[in-house]
This record gives structure tokens, C-alpha cells and sequence, in this order.
């Protein structure tokens, strides 16, 4: 056991150097501050940033993506960075772009550098045609929205965009908790995943089959969310709940969560400093460990069997996050 112990700080020190070092890189150092052209492919939706303020001037809004750096100048480059651009330009995620940028070196852990461009933006070739169809499905959840702040929360709450919602508003659903409303979370999975095996029962009679169909379909939604790494998270810990679930071991469970936070670290080291991946590991195992105690007790109280499942699940992911909860807000929410 202490062999193994040994053994994984080793691998997780090495990764988490590697991904270090190829951040830090030298020709991409060189570049910082100067004017330089590039060409990458976005690899996320435009969020809007609103202007900073210094003393009586105002920046304009403008947008920020995330972006995979492919060439500077005429070196072939393979890095992570932030693109910001005026809200005049219109971007759309897996686009192949170029542009005159300025690099400028950032304090954000997941990239490289920041590009701000301030000139136009060209476009090399369109989305692959998933990211096209699933973009058309985002923006008919758009242009239902009205206009107001409860419609705003619509697109976010099924899909992940949060393209609608103000600075004020995320900042009022934060300090009430709700915040995980505001953005597609491991709960959207798990809603689709259980409302999927339930209607399937009735149709397909294997357990077998029918975890196969969840799994294709989880892996189409998570286009349509868009594989980010808080998806991605998601989606690896529903799969987790789902094997433990519907195989009945609940050592199965502990074993899939274990290989799962493996994984994900193993993927992206700097998950390991990331609250959010604490919230869904945490919520992942009260799951697993409290839910079925949690269910035992409430059957006693409540007769329903759905309305004792209902309440258990939420409560047995909470419980195990609210420490992690009380740090980040410093307080306890409504």
C-alpha cells in the first residue's frame, strides 16, 4: 500500500511538472508583448467580460474564449490560451481562426497566455458539422428567452449557455447558493441519465443494453452542453453514479469513482486545485456512501418511493460539500 501511495505522488508530481513546463514556453515567452499573427481553434463559447474601470474611464465590454494556439508567425505551436475581442466580431466554438493579436503573459493556471485582438478576426473554416447542429439547438433556446432576467436563466439551466445572463445576476444566485443553476452541472446529467433508464425500460428489456443507450446519448448532450472541463467532470462522475447504481456493488461504485478522479487528474492536473472538481468529487461520493443510508432513514418517514429517492440524492450530495461550500462563500447560503 505504501508502495502504491509512493507511486502516485511520483506520477501526479511528473504530470503536473510536464503540464507546467509546456505552458511555460520559451519561443511563446519571447512573443509577450509584441504584435504577432496567429491561428487557432476556439475551444469554447463567447462569454461577454464587462468593461474594467480606472479611475473616471471605463474599457469597453468586450469577449473572451478560450482558445488552442496551432501557429505564431510561422512556428507551428500546439498551446492553450484566452482570446479577447471586441463584441463587434461574432465567434462560434470549433471554429479555425487567424488573427494580429498582442500576447500577453496571464496569471490563469490553464493557459498559456492571453491574446488580445484588436483588429478583425478571420475565419478559416466553419464548426465540424455536431458543433453546427448543436449550435442551432442553442440558439432556439436563445431567441425564446424574452428578454428578462428569469428567461436568461432558461439556456443556462438546460444547456450550459450563459451568454444571456448579467454580471449582477450570477453575482445574486452566487451569494444565495444557487449558482450551480446558473450553468450545466453533474445534476443535468443525472437527470437525463435516470429519466432515460426509467423510459427505457419499457422498451429495452436488458440493463445491459440499456446503459449503452444512456451512454451514447450522455455523450451526444455533452456536445450539446459543450466539453468543457466542468462537463466533462460531470459527465465522468454520472457515470460513476450509474455503474454503482446498476450494478448493485457498491464496491464497483468506490472502485469507478476512484479510476474516475484518476482519470480526470491524469487528463488535467490542475483539476486538483479546482473547487469545483472538490464539489463534484465530494457530491459524487455522498452519493455513493450516504444515499443509501439516507433512504433507509427516510423510508420510515416517507411512503413514496420516488419522493424518498427525491430527497435522499440531494441531500447525501450536500452534506459531504458543504464544508467545501462554507470556505468558498463564508457563509451558509439559503
Amino acid at each position: 500500500t505504501a508502495f502504491i501511495f509512493l507511486l502516485t505522488i511520483l506520477v501526479g508530481i511528473l504530470i503536473v511538472w510536464i503540464k507546467q513546463v509546456s505552458l511555460e514556453n520559451k519561443f511563446l515567452s519571447t512573443q509577450f508583448d509584441n504584435l504577432v499573427e496567429i491561428e487557432a481553434v476556439v475551444r469554447s463559447d463567447p462569454v461577454l467580460r464587462s468593461g474594467q474601470v480606472f479611475g473616471s474611464n471605463r474599457r469597453l465590454d468586450e469577449y473572451s474564449v478560450l482558445i488552442k494556439l496551432t501557429r505564431i508567425n510561422e512556428r507551428k505551436i500546439n498551446l492553450p490560451a484566452r482570446l479577447k475581442y471586441s463584441k463587434k466580431i461574432s465567434l462560434q466554438m470549433d471554429q479555425v481562426i487567424s488573427a494580429k493579436v498582442r500576447l500577453v503573459k496571464t496569471r490563469e493556471t490553464k493557459v498559456a497566455a492571453l491574446a488580445v485582438a484588436r483588429e478583425s478576426i478571420s475565419i478559416l473554416s466553419p464548426p465540424r458539422n455536431l458543433f453546427r447542429f448543436t449550435e442551432v439547438i442553442r440558439n432556439k433556446f436563445r431567441v425564446q428567452a424574452d428578454g428578462s432576467t428569469s428567461s436568461s436563466l432558461v439556456p443556462g439551466l438546460v444547456l450550459g449557455d450563459t451568454s444571456l445572463q448579467s454580471n449582477d445576476f450570477k453575482e445574486q444566485m452566487q451569494k444565495v447558493g444557487l449558482s450551480h443553476l446558473t450553468a450545466v452541472s453533474g445534476a443535468n446529467f443525472v437527470l437525463v441519465a435516470s429519466f432515460l433508464l426509467w423510459f427505457l425500460q419499457f422498451i429495452v428489456k436488458r440493463i445491459k443494453h440499456r446503459l449503452i443507450i444512456v451512454l451514447v446519448v450522455l455523450f451526444l448532450f455533452i456536445f450539446l452542453v459543450r466539453p468543457t472541463p466542468s462537463v466533462l467532470r460531470a459527465a465522468v462522475m454520472t457515470l460513476v453514479i450509474l455503474i454503482a447504481r446498476y450494478r448493485g456493488e457498491s464496491t464497483r461504485g468506490i472502485a469507478s469513482l476512484g479510476a474516475a478522479i484518476t482519470l480526470l487528474i491524469l487528463l488535467d492536473p490542475f483539476q486538483s486545485i479546482d473547487p469545483g472538481f472538490a464539489l463534484s468529487v465530494l457530491a459524487t461520493a455522498g452519493i455513493l456512501f450516504l444515499s443509501p443510508k439516507v433512504e433507509n432513514k427516510l423510508q420510515k418517514i416517507l411512503k413514496p418511493r420516488w419522493l424518498v429517492k427525491a430527497v435522499a440524492i440531494p441531500v447525501s450530495a450536500t452534506i459531504p460539500c458543504l464544508p467545501v461550500i462554507l470556505l468558498l462563500s463564508n457563509e451558509f447560503s439559503i
